[in-house]
């Protein structure tokens, strides 16, 4: 996973767009990016404050958020 979080964009032109296959690695890279985040979040808050706390209202507008980016991964995913 630490891989895909390094990755930039290789589109050169609007055209590299219509590629199912960068379409795929951005939107790995995407979700990647927001488990990171959020696991580093995590290792960075776990003495401070409690599991349920962390979880229910800490972060949960990033969880939403991997959450929306993992369902639009697994919608192309099935879609290709």
């Amino acid at each position: 996973m630490e891989s895909l979080v390094q990755k930039k964009c290789s589109a050169k032109s609007p055209e590299d767009f219509l590629n199912l296959d960068q379409i795929e690695e951005a939107l790995m890279v995407n979700l990647s990016y927001k488990l990171v985040t959020i696991l580093q979040k995590q290792s960075e808050t776990k003495n401070k404050i409690s599991k349920k706390d962390f979880t229910n209202s800490r972060f949960a507008l990033d969880i939403v958020k991997t959450s929306n980016a993992h369902i639009r991964y697994v919608t192309f995913w099935f879609f290709r």
